[in-house]
């Protein structure tokens, strides 16, 4: 796992070391390893974390790269043919139980790197399918991320005109979930 002792990092290696021997290769450091199979990115995206990535594939003859990061759409297909993308979905103060709740999508550019990422993320108990190519799950990512400020956003907004007009916060969620049970049986849902 690249990148193995932030959150992301910490969650995957936990997961992966119950079906596979893992290690973590910090950006700047040197691990024990000459070759590995898969290697797992867990770094931030910025400016430079193509070269990165593509340092350590070169340097340690890396078969397999699954990358787990938030990144701008085409970053994965830049890495190479056998990288996938496969976001990374749940709350990250709780992710070393929530990895699991959710599935692990694989953005794949070929069937064969798909499949492997697949089975690879499977034996390690999680839940992962192919969707379509790693540029369809970097911009679905962004745009799940989009969403979710918006969300933050109206919430902060809601909040701030029912405490200024005195009405109990609770109420919106009673009124939420009713209306969505309206809707039950449509493809609606608020």
């Amino acid at each position: 796992v690249m990148g193995g002792s932030g959150k992301v990092g910490t969650a995957l290696v936990n997961a992966l070391k119950n079906a596979h021997e893992v290690q973590v290769v910090e950006v700047n450091g040197k691990p024990e390893a000459q070759k590995f199979d898969v290697l797992h990115v867990a770094i931030p995206w910025q400016g430079d974390f193509v070269s990165k990535v593509n340092a350590i594939v070169k340097e340690f003859k890396v078969g397999l790269v699954i990358n787990h990061a938030t990144v701008p759409t085409g970053t994965t297909k830049s890495i190479g043919p056998d990288a996938v993308h496969s976001p990374i979905l749940g709350q990250h103060d709780d992710l070393e139980n929530e990895i699991y709740m959710f599935t692990k999508w694989v953005g794949a550019q070929n069937e064969k790197a798909g499949r492997l990422a697949v089975s690879h993320l499977a034996t390690a108990g999680l839940d992962a399918r192919i969707l379509g190519t790693p540029d369809d799950t970097e911009t679905l990512k962004m745009l799940c991320l989009s969403r979710y400020l918006n969300d933050l956003a109206f919430y902060e907004s809601a909040g701030k005109i029912l405490d200024d007009l005195k009405v109990n916060r609770n109420l919106l969620n009673v009124w939420t979930k009713a209306y969505n049970d309206g809707y039950k049986g449509t493809r609606f849902s608020r």
